[in-house]
């Protein structure tokens, strides 16, 4: 099966609060100024309607909810790195470079890329040089499906799934271990902050006091992660400075993706099972945001009357757009 690492165009892009009335054609919606601003020039989408890597269409910011999908056709997929095959595992660059169900990817400040390779089990390095060639690296991990915690390639993972960068660390979950690690990005160095090795619960606590059962998505704000507890139904929080681990939502079947707003502190989770998008306030109020309860399809809509096909990984571009990758609307290399 091929397996390449692609820039890519999410089709589904929903907005996940109003601030404005309806803008006009080439027109998009400042959240924050509650206005709208006229599109600069040199917009990849028809009618001047893109900016600040949204893609937005008239009335769009009217109401929370709503899911569009942009022409697909007029978004460039390009290649980046990958052979389009799995094995035998490569480190190189980009087209002889080899990855093996590659998941979740994060983008730090100084301008590096971090793949989780899960069935590599790896965390993977992808640097852009000034001449414009790309070199992948493993930064983590040595291909062996272990629990170890040391320095890059002396540490092991086991099925890294979802990764989020924060400030001076990276944050992995590893789903087959059940844990929460932490990178430190300037020395490689790997460790455990919640979970215990290869023990599955649903257990909140101290660092390796707590259970998790399959953790999948995680996302970051200045204090708190946040986890897709898959196997438990739940979405975790735990402290940066503490790690204290906390139970933030449960009942979410299936949940795969998190995202966190930093503006207002709403958390947004996909239900790949129930196939909809679960919105949870700062107190942990959870509601529905959009797609239909246990209805699988990839209709366009407001709130339940979108629907998906299995909603998974997400990504918060804005206080008003929220990126999702759902199985019938990603293009891939």
């Amino acid at each position: 099966m091929a397996k390449r690492i692609s820039l890519v165009a999410l089709c589904y892009l929903l907005t996940v609060k109003a601030a404005c009335t309806a803008c006009n054609p080439g027109s998009y919606c400042d959240v924050p100024l509650s206005t709208c601003i006229i599109c600069p020039i040199g917009s990849f989408c028809p009618g001047g309607q893109q900016t600040k890597n949204r893609c937005l269409v008239p009335g769009l910011c009217n109401a929370p909810g709503i899911v569009v999908e942009p022409p697909c056709s007029n978004w460039n997929t390009t290649f980046f790195s990958g052979t389009g095959y799995t094995i035998p595992f490569r480190d190189t660059t980009a087209a002889l470079s080899t990855f093996w169900e590659p998941k979740g990817v994060a983008y730090n400040e100084s301008g590096a890329l971090f793949i989780a390779d899960m069935l590599n089990n790896r965390i993977r390095n992808i640097l852009i040089n000034p001449s414009g060639g790309v070199v992948t690296s493993t930064y983590a991990g040595n291909s062996q499906s272990a629990y170890a915690n040391g320095v890059g390639t002396l540490s092991t993972f086991n099925a890294p799934t979802g990764i989020a960068s924060c400030q001076a660390n990276l944050y992995v979950t590893d789903q087959g271990s059940h844990l929460v690690r932490m990178i430190v990005v300037a020395t490689s160095l790997v460790s455990t902050i919640a979970g215990s090795p290869t023990i599955s619960g649903a257990i909140d606590g101290v660092g390796t006091n707590s259970r998790f059962f399959s953790p999948i998505g995680i996302a970051c704000d200045t204090n708190s992660l946040y986890v897709a507890d898959s196997g438990n139904g739940r979405v975790r929080k735990i402290s940066r400075s503490t790690s204290n681990v906390s139970t933030l939502a449960f009942g979410i079947t299936g949940v795969y993706g998190v995202a966190v707003d930093t503006f207002n502190g709403f958390v947004y989770a996909s239900s790949s099972f129930n196939y909809t998008l679960m919105r949870i306030s700062p107190a942990g109020v959870l509601s529905s945001l959009a797609g239909r309860s246990k209805v699988r399809g990839s209709s366009n809509g407001v709130g339940s009357s979108a629907t998906f096909d299995s909603p998974k990984l997400l990504t918060l571009v804005h206080s008003s757009l929220l990126l999702v990758s759902d199985t019938k609307c990603i293009r891939g290399g």
